[in-house]
């Protein structure tokens, strides 16, 4: 029995706004690379400066000629956008010429240049196929609904909404993936797509498809490597082929995840 909460946030994820070589411990859930770390997250941890030179961001190397929620620092006629160098972002000013595209539009990704058509405040990140115009941030503070997440591969940092692992609602590439104590609409890795028991990184459940998280090997019946995938399920109402029990993955989950889980045995 899911909470009424967490279906009506996942009503909300229809496009948020600003406002290890070695294996896992026994005892490790994973994290699905949270808010701030060094995987998903950017948090409060890229702050815009504008003028900047300097490294602001804690990938390094980023550097900031503008403030990208507010678009500030930028002439008439530009728009403060993120571009990407490998892993590397940076905020700067490129023509607004055309920029009209709105939130969630499709678009073509121009990590170089940005040049990607989406209207002032938005960015176009996704991959090779293609990508989504999605909301610009340096906090989680900027998005409602949502928090600050980074792309996995360029790092760009934009809005990703709340979204329900159980009815994801999230647009186009995106996909409901376990985040900073809740689950956001992420952009996949382009091997995010195991399934149960397969081979995985606990750090942004890397190697694992929608509906599943990363735990420790030792503690999901039937894995044989240093962790395996396990699908999400509710602790309340369970689903879990025993040993296995629906065991919370969070520590301190936010309002709407008390009750998510995945199919594991406790340490």
């Amino acid at each position: 029995m899911r909470l009424t909460s967490l279906i009506a946030v996942a009503l909300l994820g229809v496009g948020c706004q600003r406002l290890d070589e070695e294996g896992p411990s026994p005892t490790s859930l994973g994290d699905g690379g949270t808010v701030g770390d060094g995987d998903t997250g950017m948090g409060s941890t890229f702050t815009p400066v504008p003028g900047a030179t300097e490294d602001v961001s804690d990938d390094g190397g980023g550097t900031q000629e503008c403030d990208p929620v507010l678009q500030t620092g930028c002439a008439a006629g530009e728009k403060c956008t993120a571009v990407s160098d490998g892993n590397v972002p940076s905020f700067v000013c490129v023509g607004a010429d055309g920029a009209t595209l709105q939130p969630l539009d499709p678009c073509e990704p121009d990590m170089a240049g940005g040049q990607d058509a989406c209207q002032p405040g938005f960015v176009c990140v996704g991959n090779d196929t293609g990508g989504l115009c999605v909301a610009l941030c340096t906090a989680d503070a900027n998005c409602t609904g949502g928090v600050c997440a980074a792309h996995p591969e360029n790092r760009i940092p934009h809005c990703a909404d709340d979204c329900d692992p159980f009815d994801s609602l999230c647009s186009g590439q995106l996909q409901c993936r376990r985040s900073d104590e809740r689950f956001s609409c992420l952009f996949p890795r382009e091997q995010d797509s195991g399934g149960p028991l397969a081979a995985c990184d606990p750090n942004g459940d890397a190697g694992c498809g929608e509906g599943l998280v990363c735990i420790a090997g030792a503690l999901v019946p039937g894995c044989t490597e240093g962790a395996c995938c396990t699908a999400v399920c509710d602790t309340v109402d369970g689903g879990c082929t025993a040993p296995a029990t629906c065991t919370s993955v969070f520590n301190s989950p936010a309002p709407g995840y008390e009750t998510i889980g995945a199919c594991f045995v406790p340490s």
